[in-house]
């Protein structure tokens, strides 16, 4: 039987968990929700939220992902603090709020979010200095977790 996952495509967060899905094998629908429509707002989807939640649902999915757990809290924490947080305001002001008609880009919003990515990054760029992936033993929750954020990386 397969895992519902409701949410849009075009949502990192939903991104996020099909990139477990599929890493780990695991069968899935997808069942979209317009987000344009507000159908993200509508009391159907609140009730099964699996997107709102991705971080929870890609842990769900993969409770024994070999990593020592010093090292996956500080990444997690940095990825979450640091890289998800940012890239999510710099999204959102440089490109989903003129195409939602929410106006121009806060340039002060944009230089702190980029502060924090650069942040992010250089300590992302000391870790896999010594390995090709964030996880210790191969690519695993932590790279999948930014994996939908990388696509945007150019346009911000």
């Amino acid at each position: 039987m397969a895992v519902k996952i409701y949410g849009s495509i075009q949502s990192t967060c939903t991104q996020r968990v099909i990139f477990t899905a599929l890493e780990l094998g695991i069968d899935y629908d997808l069942h979209d929700i317009n987000m344009m429509n507000g159908e993200h707002k509508s009391a159907s989807y609140i009730l099964a939220k699996s997107a709102k939640d991705s971080g929870k649902t890609a842990l769900y999915f993969c409770t024994n992902e070999p990593v020592t757990v010093d090292l996956r809290e500080q990444l997690a924490s940095i990825e979450y603090s640091n890289f998800d947080s940012s890239m999510a305001r710099l999204g959102y002001e440089k490109m989903f709020k003129r195409f939602m008609d929410k106006g121009e880009a806060n340039d002060v919003v944009v230089e702190a979010a980029t502060r924090n990515l650069l942040d992010a990054l250089d300590h992302f760029d000391k870790v896999l200095t010594n390995r090709p992936y964030l996880s210790d033993h191969g690519f695993g929750l932590l790279d999948i977790y930014d994996a939908p954020w990388i696509n945007f990386l150019p346009t911000i």
